[in-house]
Formats: C-alpha cells, structure tokens, sequence
C-alpha cells in the first residue's frame, strides 16, 4: 500500500487529472479508422497487448479513457510489486523482500515510465525477473512461474528473453523445472523476434561492438553517480565522466558475478540469472538507442528502467543477506544509497506546460458539424502537442 501511494504521488497529475500520450492517440485514432485488431498490430517492432488492449477497451466509453489508462498503470504495477513482495524468495530475506514494491517505485529514474498506461510493457519486463528468484519446487509454484513467463514473453519483447535466461540456467544447473519456464516463454520469443525484425527495432546506428560495450557499461555505471554528475561534470584527474561510469558498470556487474561463487546453489543460480538479465536488458536498451544520446532523467530514462531496477534487486540481495562477506555488503550498500540520491533531482512527473482538456476535447469533436476534428495528447511535459483527426460522427458515436 505505501509502494502504492509512493506510485501515485511520483505520477503527478496522471491520477488527478489524467492524459493520453502520443502513441496513446495514434492507436485510438487507428481503431477508429480500420477497426478494434489495430491493437494486435505491432508497435515499434513490439506485440504489446498489455499496453494496447486497455486502450481498445476504453475507447467505447472515450469520456473516461485516460482514467482507464492511468488504472490499468496502476493494475500492472500492483500486479508486479505482488510478484516479488509475496513469492517464497531464494534470494531476498523475507524483511527485504517486504520492501521491494517500495523500490520498484521509488526507481532513480525520471518517472516517465509512471502512471502511464503505454509503458505497461516495461513493468511486465520484471515478470520473469521475479519468477527468478522464487523457489519453484512445489509443483503449484512451478506452474505458476510458467503461466507468469510465458504469458510476460506474449506482450514484452524484454520478457521473451526469460526463454535464453531460464533454459541456460536449467541447462548449466540441470534444472528441468527452469528448463520448462524457459520453454514457456519460446512463443512469445519467436513472436517478439518476428515483430522485431519486421519493425526495424533495432537501432540503424553502425556502432562497433566495442562502443556498444562501453555504451552498456556505462549505462549500468551511471547508477551511483547520477546525482553527482548533475551539479556538473567530476574533477578527478585523469578520469573522464564516461570512463569513470564505465568502470563503475563494469566493477558492478563484477561485484555481482563474484559473489554469486560462494554461495548455496539456489542463490547462486538467482544471482547469475540476475546478472544475465542485467546484460540483456542493457542490450535491448543500447540497441535500440545508443547510450550516449541517453540520459535517466532527461533524455529517454524508460530506457534505464530495466536495466537499473534489475541491477537494484541485485544490490539488494547483495546488500542485506547476512551470508555474503562484510565488504560486499559495503560496496552494494554504497552503490544504493548513491543511486537513491537521484530522488532529489526529479522525484514526480512536471506539470505539462499545455495541459489537454480531454473531456471538452471529445466534446469539441463530438458537436463539431464539420466532417472531422483533432483531438490532442502530450509527447511528453514540454512539447508542443501533437494533433490527430478523428471523424466527428466517430467522437459523438463513442462519448
């Protein structure tokens, strides 16, 4: 419930007076011109129905769309805080565990992932992540995990990745019951992949793999110093900001393999798949966008939201399980607290500097003699609005 509340303040006006974005309106405005499969179709090179059904459901009772949106935000991430707060952990002792749906909302990024029905999606990202870190040894549990996985991997190109996850980790451990988690999700693998390459997912960008790698690094390392950096670049002699960053990413992602050695089995095989996730969705991001065009709280922060929460589980794990040695509950305790400092720059959504009027909108529309009207949604808190034509009898038909 606090994780909740925490949820609904950093949304800002998403919850008191909501709006539709705008890809949002792009899909509405293709269901009302070719018809309610539009949502089926492929979104940038993605199958997306957990973000694209909401809207092919609210758009019979328009009035009250951006209200059903910001609800089922709201759904999805009480949905994915329940997942890691109530599953028997292997990783996370039940007092930590406890707090991860406040972390899950309290992420150093800007909150542009929040209260926003579009980006369902990336929460549904984290599905297979907390699947990791269950114990899956009664039967009920295990057939749980595999009705989360596969369903996850139906409606997120980052979830479908749980299927290389899961099968090499049942491989390596001789696990069957991960080995069939990760079967789950082949489907929605082999379907993402299809819309992926169809859809141009990939970014045109002709980088070489090592400036991908250092891209990835560095999007990782930027965690602890993201506050830091904010009031300017840092003054240590011979040390860029990006080479310090990418270092940082670098000893994390060390720190978390390293201590995945000399623990038991099952935290081992968390641990590993963890960072295995880590990298994955790092990847995804940078192939998409490069890192450097990038930034967690002004330039496309949606693209450090997996990574990053991903790599807060892990430092949690790290950071307070009694088992692992005094210097690398130090270091992950360090990592969190420099990471958590970025709440101070932007902890809620800006209020829009043009703020959409939605129901006097659909009512413009909807009385409009004319044969059709715009109907208008926000980029993002500073843009200018972008416009979309609807027909006139379609608003009257559906307000």
């Amino acid at each position: 419930m606090l994780a909740i509340a925490v949820y609904v303040i950093r949304s800002g006006r998403q919850f008191s007076s909501p709006e539709l974005w705008a890809e949002e309106v792009v899909l509405l405005n293709g269901i009302a011109n070719k018809g309610v499969l539009t949502v089926l179709k492929p979104i940038s090179g993605q199958f997306l129905p957990i973000s694209t059904v909401p809207v092919a459901i609210g758009s019979v009772w328009l009035t009250y769309l951006p209200w059903l949106l910001s609800a089922s935000a709201l759904l999805t991430f009480a949905a994915t805080s329940s997942l890691f707060a109530f599953g028997n952990s292997t990783l996370f002792p039940p007092a930590t565990q406890r707090w991860i749906p406040l972390g899950l909302a309290l992420i150093p990024i800007g909150p542009e992932v929040i209260g926003v029905g579009l980006y369902n999606f990336w929460w549904v990202g984290l599905w297979p992540v907390a699947v990791l870190t269950w114990r899956i040894e009664s039967r009920k549990r295990h057939a749980l995990g595999m009705v989360v996985v596969g369903a996850a991997a139906l409606t997120s190109l980052a979830a479908s990745l749980a299927a290389i996850v899961f099968i090499a980790l049942g491989t390596g451990y001789r696990s069957r019951r991960m080995l069939l988690i990760g079967l789950a999700a082949i489907p929605g693998l082999l379907i993402q992949s299809v819309c992926a390459i169809n859809g141009e997912r990939v970014s045109e960008s002709n980088h070489p793999l090592s400036a991908s790698i250092a891209d990835g690094l560095h999007m990782i390392g930027r965690f602890p110093w993201t506050r830091l950096q904010w009031f300017g670049q840092p003054k240590w002699p011979l040390v860029e900001p990006r080479r310090l960053t990418a270092m940082t990413g670098l000893a994390l992602c060390l720190l978390i393999g390293v201590a995945s050695f000399p623990v038991v089995k099952e935290k081992a095989q968390a641990l590993r798949g963890l960072l295995s996730f880590l990298i994955l969705y790092t990847g995804i991001s940078i192939g998409a966008r490069p890192g450097a065009t990038l930034h967690p709280i002004v330039a496309g922060p949606r693209y450090f939201f997996l990574p990053w929460t991903v790599l807060i589980l892990s430092l949690f794990a790290l950071a307070f399980w009694s088992g692992f040695a005094v210097n690398v509950r130090f270091a992950a305790g360090l990592a969190l607290f420099m990471g958590a400092m970025a709440w101070t720059v932007v902890f809620s959504r800006p209020v829009p500097s043009a703020p959409v009027n939605w129901r006097k909108s659909l009512q413009e529309c909807a009385t409009n003699p004319l044969p059709s009207s715009f109907l208008y949604a926000q980029e993002d808190g500073f843009q200018p609005l972008w416009k979309y034509e609807f027909r006139s009898e379609w608003c009257r038909a559906n307000t």
